[in-house]
């Protein structure tokens, strides 16, 4: 269910991702939760430019002439931080910060990033940036890849990141 409260994820992949958050903590669950992302952003754009571990922007792929641009984030109901340095790197005519908020219940969201500034951020602040059906199509690409993954996931972060990775690309 997607809308002004982002993106709602369904109560399996909520609890999975908030069991592998506290099991790997702050920092290791965005790197998990950037590969999950990056890994389903890849299934909707084949020909996604990813820019693994500091990269920024996190991912980018141009459609027509049109440059796209992620920034993923991820939280557990707090605000995220925006950095300048992300913010360059979402230099794009269609700029975007993907949350992931592992909070009951988890939601995605989607955000044009067009004119954000540096500092701290709430996605629900922002909701008239949410753009639904992006998140729309983002979640279901990302749930299929929990799904197939199930409590495999909840192993050390690089066996779980191996995990996406292998899952995503057999779908």
């Amino acid at each position: 269910m997607s809308g002004a409260h982002g993106h709602v994820l369904s109560a399996f992949a909520g609890e999975l991702l908030a069991r592998a958050h506290a099991q790997l903590g702050g920092a290791g669950f965005g790197r998990l939760a950037q590969q999950l992302l990056v890994a389903a952003l890849k299934r909707l754009h084949p020909e996604l430019h990813e820019n693994p571990g500091a990269g920024t922007p996190d991912c980018r792929w141009s459609e027509q002439g049109t440059e796209w641009t992620w920034e993923i984030k991820s939280t557990c109901g707090e605000e995220i931080g925006l950095r300048s340095r992300d913010l360059e790197g979402l230099r794009a005519e269609q700029p975007r910060v993907v949350v992931l908020d592992v909070a009951f219940p988890a939601r995605l969201w989607v955000l044009d990033a067009t004119g954000l500034r540096e500092g701290p951020l709430r996605p629900e602040a922002h909701a008239h940036r949410h753009r639904s059906e992006e998140a729309n199509r983002l979640a279901e690409v990302a749930e299929t890849i929990l799904r197939r993954c199930d409590v495999d996931l909840l192993t050390s972060e690089q066996e779980a990141k191996a995990l996406v990775r292998e899952t995503a690309s057999s779908l």
